[in-house]
C-alpha cells in the first residue's frame, strides 16, 4: 500500500497555469559551452566560468518552475486515471501514460537531486533548529515520495504496453496519497526552505550548481538514449 502522511496544508496559492516545459531548457541553455563539453571540467576557461555566473539568479526560478511542472504532471495523471476508468486503454491513454511515467522517472528525480545536492546542505548548516529540521524532513519526504511512486509506476508501465492488469481504483488511491505528500512537500519548500536557502547562498558563488545540474541531466539523457 502507498505510504500516507497527513497533509498540514490545503493547497498551494498562485499555482501556475501556463506550460513551463521549456523553462528548464532555457535555464540550462544559459550555461555555455554546450552540455557535451561540460563533461570535461579541465576544458572550462575563465570566460566560461564567468558566463555561468549568470545562471545563479535564475536558480530558484528554475526550481519553482519545476514545482509547477510536477503539479501539471499530477493533473495529467488524474486525467489519465479518469480516462482509463471510463474508456479503458487506447492509443491516446497509452501515450499519456508514457509521458507521465517518463517525467517522474526522469526530471522529477533530477529535481530531488538538485535539492539534495545544492539546497538542503545549505540549510543543514544553519544555526536555526527549525531550518535544520525542515531540511531533514524534506530529505525524508523524498524517500516517501519515491516509495509512493514505486507503487504507481508499474501500473503506468503496464498502461503504456496496453496491459490493464491493474485496478484503476487502487491506482487512484495511490495517486491521491502521492499528490497530498507532494503538495505538502512543495509548499514547505517554497514557504520556508527556498527563502532560507536564498539567504544562505546569497554570499556564495553558485555558478557551479547550474553546471552540475546540466551535466547530470546530460549524462542521464545519454544513458537512457538508445545507441545509434
Amino acid at each position: 500500500m502507498p505510504v500516507a502522511r497527513q497533509s498540514r496544508f490545503h493547497g498551494i496559492p498562485g499555482m501556475g497555469t501556463r506550460s513551463e516545459g521549456s523553462f528548464g531548457a532555457a535555464f540550462l541553455s544559459q550555461i555555455n559551452p554546450p552540455l557535451c563539453s561540460l563533461l570535461n571540467d579541465d576544458s572550462l576557461t575563465k570566460e566560461i566560468i564567468m558566463s555561468a555566473d549568470t545562471v545563479a539568479p535564475e536558480l530558484f526560478e528554475f526550481l519553482d518552475a519545476t514545482h509547477r511542472e510536477i503539479q501539471q504532471q499530477i493533473v495529467q495523471l488524474h486525467s489519465l486515471v479518469d480516462a482509463i476508468e471510463s474508456s479503458g486503454l487506447n492509443a491516446a491513454t497509452r501515450t499519456q501514460a508514457r509521458g507521465v511515467l517518463d517525467y517522474f522517472n526522469g526530471e522529477a528525480r533530477q529535481h530531488h537531486l538538485d535539492e539534495e545536492k545544492h539546497i538542503f546542505p545549505a540549510l543543514l548548516g544553519s544555526q536555526d533548529a527549525e531550518i535544520v529540521q525542515t531540511a531533514e524532513r524534506l530529505t525524508q519526504d523524498h524517500g516517501w515520495l519515491e516509495e509512493n511512486w514505486i507503487q504507481i509506476a508499474p501500473s503506468l508501465e503496464a498502461a503504456t504496453n496496453g496491459n490493464l492488469w491493474f485496478d484503476p481504483v487502487e491506482l487512484r488511491h495511490a495517486l491521491e496519497v502521492f499528490e497530498a505528500l507532494y503538495l505538502d512537500h512543495i509548499l514547505l519548500e517554497e514557504s520556508i526552505a527556498y527563502p532560507a536557502a536564498r539567504q544562505r547562498l546569497a554570499a556564495h558563488n553558485t555558478h557551479g550548481m547550474g553546471r552540475e545540474m546540466a551535466r547530470r541531466r546530460y549524462r542521464a539523457d545519454s544513458a537512457s538514449s538508445p545507441a545509434a
